[in-house]
Formats: structure tokens, sequence, C-alpha cells
């Protein structure tokens, strides 16, 4: 049976989290079966586009952390108590807005936006989900570019 575009976009998303992983190693195919498991737990109640659009996403993440993590200038910001890497900067209608990852789980991201007090830089939660719509979407047309 020929897997779903969504079954072979999560295919795609394992191998660019393991790309040296060949099987044969417990640690890797259990965290493999794990990541598996949450990929599926957060797209259960998505459509085809929306599931693909967040694994593309993860597939962006997962790429660019270790990458990020290497850089001398690599911005991190702790928000709740979680340390968070800057993955992507954009400007929207005037508005500067960051991706931002979880060093320690990739999986768990947050958007947001930029605030200056003075000479004082804060980044803060979006104000409404129609902010959060239109960034998105901003987000899905750079990482899909």
């Amino acid at each position: 049976m020929e897997k779903t575009p969504v079954e072979k976009k999560k295919d795609e998303l394992i191998d660019k989290m393991f790309p040296n992983s060949n099987g044969n190693n417990t640690d890797d195919v259990n965290f493999q079966n794990i990541i598996s498991g949450i990929v599926d737990e957060k797209i259960t109640d998505m459509n085809n586009e929306s599931a693909l659009e967040l694994m593309n996403l993860m597939i962006f993440m997962s790429e660019k952390l270790s990458k990020k993590l290497d850089e001398d200038d690599t911005t991190v910001w702790e928000v709740n108590g979680v340390d968070y890497v800057v993955m992507l900067e954009l400007e929207v209608k005037e508005q500067q807005y960051y991706l931002l990852i979880n060093i320690q789980d990739p999986l768990d991201f947050i958007i947001r936006k930029e605030m200056r007090e003075g000479d004082e830089l804060y980044i803060m939660p979006l104000d409404s989900d129609d902010e959060y719509e239109i960034v998105w979407a901003y987000i899905i047309k750079e990482i899909c570019k």
C-alpha cells in the first residue's frame, strides 16, 4: 500500500532528524518512535495541508537547530524558564517577528514580536489569533522558499 503524502513527509522529518541512523542503534530507533508518536499526536486533528505545513516547519527546525547552536552569534531568549533559539526573523507590516525554537525540544516552537521601550528590547506574545494567522502565513511562505 502506497504511503500518503503526510506519511511520506513524516518519514522525511524522521530522516532529517536522524541523518546518520541506520536503524541498528536501539536508542535512535526508540527516539524515532517517540518523535513519530509526537508528530502523530500533533497532526491528528489537522487536515492534510495543515499537517504537511507543520511537518515542513519541523523539518526546517531540525535542519537549522544544530547549525544555529554552532554559530557564534546565535540569539537565545529565555521564555517562561525555557531557552529558545531565534530560528527565523521576519518583518510583517513594519513589525519584527521571531520564530523561536526550544533548544531541548525542536518540536516546541513559539512566535514572538519585538517591542521596544526606550533602549530596551522585549519579545512579547502576539495580540490575537488574527495576528498569529497572518504571521504564520509569512513563516510558511519563508520556509517553503
